[in-house]
């Protein structure tokens, strides 16, 4: 079953690039206001991965586990 990701949700920007790996790791992106309560799944181009967390003013700091849903942990320009 297709899974439709961020649906009615706002979008928002990688604020600096990120390398391809899998596993935890830490993204700044440019909003993350309106997003639903962690956890949440996003999709960045190709790449699904799971928000497990949030914090810093406007949510702007997300904990996220790489490559999820089946999808591969790649690299991302912000």
């Amino acid at each position: 079953m297709a899974r439709n990701y961020l649906n009615g949700v706002p979008a928002t920007t990688l604020a600096a690039d990120v390398a391809a790996l899998t596993g935890t790791d830490t993204w700044t992106v440019a909003d993350g206001t309106g997003y639903p309560a962690v956890p949440f799944a996003a999709k960045c181009q190709s790449e699904v991965v799971e928000v497990t967390a949030k914090s810093g003013t406007n949510n702007v700091t997300w904990t996220v586990t790489r490559a999820f849903d089946g999808t591969a942990g790649v690299a991302h320009a912000s």
